[in-house]
């Protein structure tokens, strides 16, 4: 007679293939505004130094590369779909229509830095791109 094992656990396993664009602590989460002009954070903070390396998230085409006010911001297109934004730069280092790889540098961070994604032109938590899902494993012997 031969006796069964089953060992059952969890893994994770990286559903969407972004990557958080700077390596630093987030310091504010997406908080979807209640009202479409009401207070809110429709991206990620991040606790960056100024001149930190900023990076896309994914492969895609840059979509903007300038001033807004007196700020630095770069948008890059990843599909019909999907649009990431780096915004607060201190620098850009790519141009709009320049294609870029995943984890490529496009600036450094400023005295701040903040990454929103949309989705179809509705803000999406960009923490859902980094999306870790749990498998359960069986292993049986």
């Amino acid at each position: 007679m031969t006796k069964a094992l089953a060992i059952v656990g969890l893994v994770l396993a990286l559903a969407v293939p972004h990557l958080p664009p700077v390596e630093a602590p987030i310091i504010d989460r997406f908080r979807p505004p209640a009202e479409r002009y009401g207070p809110g954070n429709r991206g990620l903070e991040y606790d960056t130094y100024p001149g930190q390396a900023v990076y896309a998230s994914a492969a895609g085409t840059v979509s903007f590369s300038g001033y807004i006010g007196s700020s630095q911001y770069v948008s890059i297109q990843h599909d019909a779909e999907l649009r990431t934004t780096y915004s607060f730069l201190a620098s850009r280092s790519v141009s709009r229509g320049q294609r870029v790889r995943q984890g490529q540098q496009i600036g450094t961070a400023g005295d701040r830095f903040h990454f929103g994604a949309r989705r179809n032109g509705e803000y999406i938590d960009p923490e859902s791109l980094f999306g870790y899902v749990l498998t359960e494993v069986r292993l049986v012997e």
